[in-house]
């Protein structure tokens, strides 16, 4: 994101980043306490944490923390009710090999729309 330096010696920190609608929003601080670019770094990482609690907080919607290999097995008996057999076997075999091997302890944030 961008740090600018401003002629009267303050510095100028953008963050931009998309809101739950989907929306791009952007957050700045204007700081004269700063004497180098480090220190705006700094302040930057603190935007950038600010940005993302409020582009993951929501009224319409809920979020959880899952596993992938959770989030896997939901989808899995999503559609196996949808899909033929080996076509199953397929996607589940796909998803064994190639998901949850790789990011086995990962967790991914699932948004649920509220009715």
């Amino acid at each position: 994101m961008p740090i600018y330096k401003q002629k009267d010696g303050s510095y100028l920190i953008q963050v931009n980043f998309k809101d739950h609608d989907g929306k791009y929003k952007k957050l700045s601080a204007r700081r004269k306490d700063i004497k180098n670019k480090g220190d705006a770094l700094l302040v930057e990482n603190e935007l950038k944490k600010k940005a993302q609690e409020l582009s993951f907080s929501s009224t319409a919607n809920t979020s959880k923390l899952l596993k992938v290999s959770e989030t896997a097995d939901e989808f899995l008996d999503y559609i196996k009710s949808e899909v033929r057999k080996v076509t199953f076997r397929h996607k589940k075999q796909i998803i064994n090999d190639y998901v949850i091997n790789y990011f086995k302890d990962a967790y991914i944030f699932v948004f649920e729309k509220q009715k």
